[in-house]
């Protein structure tokens, strides 16, 4: 259970560092939930890899691209 004491004196911060007081304790709980799941955070790199990723193995043949191009135009304009 909190305090009182500690509540009162947190109510009495000014509000820019209620809000400061309030990022460090959700970047806390954050943490500790992390570690609970044993998930780690997900790069900004890796996402954009998975976004690349295709069920090709390969990236297409120059020429398929000018196909797939061929194709897109012909849907677009027909």
């Amino acid at each position: 259970m909190l305090d009182a004491k500690i509540i009162q004196e947190v109510e009495r911060l000014p509000l820019k560092e209620r809000l400061t007081l309030l990022e460090i304790l959700a970047r806390s709980v954050q943490r500790e939930i992390s570690a609970q799941t044993g998930k780690r955070k997900e790069s900004s790199l890796g996402r954009v890899l998975g976004a690349l990723r295709s069920e090709h193995k390969l990236p297409p043949s120059d020429e398929e691209m000018k196909e797939d191009y061929i194709n897109y135009l012909i849907k677009k304009y027909s």
